[in-house]
């Protein structure tokens, strides 16, 4: 069974290009450990972890947001 990593972060309107570079990075270092990578399915961090994920051939799970639905 593979492990899952999860990556959290800041979104688009408050990360900063640190943050998206370390995110990316961690994405793939994800990725190199054959795990999955779950990550918020928005930007930011959260696209930058995936997308590092995917070009190091990875899988990613990406959750996003909903409404509630009463």
């Amino acid at each position: 069974m593979k492990k899952i990593v999860g990556v959290m972060g800041p979104g688009k309107n408050h990360a900063t290009s640190e943050d998206t570079k370390c995110a990316y990075e961690v994405g793939k270092l994800v990725a190199s450990y054959d795990a999955v990578l779950l990550c918020g399915g928005m930007y930011g961090t959260m696209e930058a972890s995936a997308q590092g994920a995917q070009e190091a051939g990875g899988l990613t799970v990406g959750i996003g947001p909903t409404r509630e639905i009463r």
